[in-house]
């Protein structure tokens, strides 16, 4: 499926296609107050230039290729599916997921990119095949309105791809618009000089919005 479908107007229905075909494969959206369907299959990109409301709305990346989500502005989607084992879906922009995130298949890459995370974060059943990839600048943040655990899915592939997820419990602390952003670094850490007791990676973690954190960190 090659046909690519910009949609330039103003408040236009993004309607599924009826000429056969299961999903659209580059979608571009550069009007303003596009209106979704419920859901939605994208085979190819998804470039979003212009604000759209995915309030109950599910995008589903669905290709047999590689796929970006970019654009120029930042996309809050409700619920994301990545169902696309044929190199994954890489952010070329920064992102939230309000609702769910399902990784039912492939790899999400948010490289130098920062992906914020609702309530209900990310189903999915996680292995290096299926997971969040964090090993760039970018984050992967969640929201916190107050204590609590949360695994986050990640991994690298910096040379081989491993998953490696880490946990965070925040146990204290005062809450004011907060999130927790993870990331992983395939590497020795700097401030480790010795070449015999050391692990070979280590993870990235930040807080913001929380007055006088504590937490426990478990990170595998």
């Amino acid at each position: 499926i090659e046909n690519t479908v910009i949609y330039s107007g103003t408040n236009q229905t993004v309607v599924a296609p009826n000429t056969g075909l299961l999903a659209y494969h580059n979608l571009i959206i550069n009007g303003t107050g596009a209106i979704f369907p419920s859901s939605l299959n994208i085979t190819d990109n998804l470039t979003l230039n212009q604000s759209i409301d995915f309030t109950g709305k599910t995008i589903a990346m669905t290709g047999m290729e590689p796929q970006i989500i970019s654009g120029a502005v930042a996309p809050a989607f409700n619920n994301l599916i990545i169902n696309n084992t044929f190199g994954g879906v890489t952010l070329a922009t920064n992102a939230a997921v309000n609702g769910t995130l399902t990784l039912t298949s492939g790899i999400l890459d948010i490289g130098n990119y920062n992906l914020l995370l609702g309530a209900n974060a990310v189903s999915g059943s996680f292995s290096a095949s299926n997971m969040v990839v964090a090993n760039g600048t970018g984050e992967l943040r969640r929201s916190y309105t107050g204590t609590g655990s949360y695994t986050f899915p990640i991994g690298d592939m910096t040379d081989t791809v491993e998953y490696s997820p880490i946990t965070v419990n925040i146990t204290a602390g005062t809450f004011s618009n907060a999130y927790l952003g993870v990331a992983v670094v395939d590497a020795i850490h700097p401030n480790n000089s010795s070449a015999s007791n050391n692990i070979t990676r280590y993870w990235k973690v930040k807080e913001s919005g929380i007055t006088g954190a504590v937490a426990t960190i478990a990170a595998n």
